[in-house]
């Protein structure tokens, strides 16, 4: 058979065949004993046939002046066994300097040969994938629990000039204090709100759901709308009139009345007193307290709050200010500092320590009093779902060494017939890459499964519950893609 290549090989031009013959049938003879030794003479046979049906290829082209195939000399046989080694694998390597192949080729040609040798590997590939998909899953749902839990902003108007407001005395303000702070003047406008529990009926369903009472101005302060209907303002809201309206949440109105339009201007019964529906939310708004998903918002008065009248902090309010145009937070905190000390004086029994510096926080960290918390469980909860995706990679990068270590040869062959460590590596990578693009697919499916098992995750005692936002959004796939580049450097290299 190698005479009859030699025999062929007068086909080609004569400086081709004068250049490049003995190569070519060097590498050819080497190939059929290759195949032979490994699968047989029926192997040999077809390898044979159809080299010789390449050569005459080569040949014609050549002559006819066209861009012809690569020689036989510019490929490299190799024979891969999977893990069983029962399944062989035919590969080829075209060197990238011959025949105008550009970077872009070789790219395509790299990530196709990736395709076959992962295909060819199934347990290799389910184990990394399995491994990667666990570590990546657990940080993009660490990721998702700490923007919704640490890092949540609250839709209102202009929010970076709102903050929350807290007197000297670490406590809330009581009604009757928020008034005197709502008529100080200090901020824009001032909301308050109180979480409430709420015996709700409607028809002859009864059930007990989350609320939020709120002061008169409350949406209009923070420039919060209504999707359907209306927001009660500070006339018909107002707590000496002991208001019966209602806004619902979206969720609320679509759950309880099928989201129907005629749920507006319907009576429905809280705490045994009748309250008319004059508005719902928007789909999606989120609300202003984090770890709770209020359902209904009504006035504050003392249908929902009966110690409305106390001055203590028996009724106390978390309070939020929108700053004066001008006006900064150690300003406005100086000042809330002057009207507690005056509160204080004026009402020693019901304001102890109120004369103590007060607090003003951005809105985002008013939940928990500054960035100590959430920087320290972030901190803790990212290092630890970190060190399980390196873990991961670092399994996943051992078991890609360990078969480097069986393709030696192949590696050998491929630097003596011109490859450079930049083409050598760039062909790891994409292996290395597909394993990733995998692994983050399999941890974005356990991402969104762990999202929905855990939408509502009970903090401790002193935090309360969270909702965790399972809107895969801009920031979540520009996080996820972030770690696809990670995943894949540590597996590659």
């Amino acid at each position: 058979m190698i005479a009859l290549y030699r025999l062929a090989l007068g086909m080609l031009p004569a400086a081709v065949r004068q250049q490049y013959g003995e190569q070519m049938s060097s590498v050819f003879a080497d190939l059929v004993r290759d195949v032979r030794r490994r699968r047989g003479r029926y192997a040999a046979c077809r390898v044979i046939a159809a080299e010789l049906g390449a050569l005459v290829l080569f040949a014609w082209r050549e002559r006819r002046g066209q861009k012809p195939p690569p020689r036989i000399d510019e490929r490299c046989f190799l024979w891969q066994l999977d893990d069983e080694g029962d399944r062989p694998m035919f590969a080829s390597f075209l060197q990238p300097k011959n025949h105008g192949v550009t970077d872009m080729d070789n790219l395509l040609a790299d990530i196709r040969r990736a395709a076959r040798v992962l295909s060819v590997s199934p347990g290799l590939v389910l184990v990394s994938v399995l491994s990667l998909g666990l570590g990546l899953g657990a940080n993009l749902t660490i990721f998702s629990f700490l923007r919704a839990a640490f890092f949540y902003q609250p839709e209102v108007r202009e929010p970076e000039q709102v903050v929350g407001v807290e007197p000297g005395n670490s406590n809330q303000y009581s009604y009757l204090n928020f008034r005197e702070l709502q008529e100080s003047d200090i901020f824009e406008s001032v909301a308050g709100f109180r979480r409430v529990q709420l015996n709700v009926r409607v028809g002859e369903e009864a059930e007990r759901v989350s609320g939020l009472s709120v002061t008169a101005d409350f949406f209009a302060a923070l420039g919060i709308p209504a999707a359907i209907g209306r927001r009660f303002d500070g006339a018909e809201a107002a707590s000496e009139r002991q208001p019966r309206v209602a806004v619902l949440s979206h969720g609320f109105w679509q759950q309880r009345f099928g989201g129907s339009a005629a749920t507006i201007g319907q009576s429905v019964t809280i705490n045994g007193e009748p309250f008319d529906i004059i508005g719902v939310l928007p789909e999606g708004y989120r609300a202003i307290t984090p770890r709770a998903d209020p359902a209904i918002y009504v006035p504050i008065s003392a249908l929902v709050v009966p110690t409305i009248d106390d001055r203590s902090n028996g009724n106390a309010l978390d309070v939020l200010g929108r700053l004066r145009s001008g006006t900064t937070r150690e300003q406005a905190q100086a000042a809330v500092t002057v009207l507690g000390q005056q509160l204080a004086r004026a009402y020693p029994d019901d304001n102890k320590g109120m004369d103590r510096p007060a607090t003003i926080l951005p809105l985002r960290i008013r939940e928990f009093g500054g960035w100590q918390v959430p920087v320290l469980i972030s901190a803790v909860l990212s290092a630890l779902v970190g060190l399980v995706l390196m873990s991961a990679c670092a399994n996943v990068a051992g078991l890609l060494l360990a078969r480097i270590a069986h393709r030696q040869r192949e590696m050998a062959v491929r630097v003596a017939l011109g490859a450079g460590r930049r083409r050598l590596m760039q062909m790891l990578l994409v292996e290395s890459f597909g394993l990733a693009l995998l692994g983050v697919i399999a941890g974005g499916a356990l991402f969104l499964v762990l999202a929905r098992m855990l939408q509502t995750v009970d903090l401790p005692a002193f935090l309360g519950s969270v909702t965790l936002q399972l809107d895969v959004d801009a920031t979540v796939l520009a996080f996820a893609l972030a770690l696809t580049f990670v995943t894949w450097i540590l597996c590659g290299l």
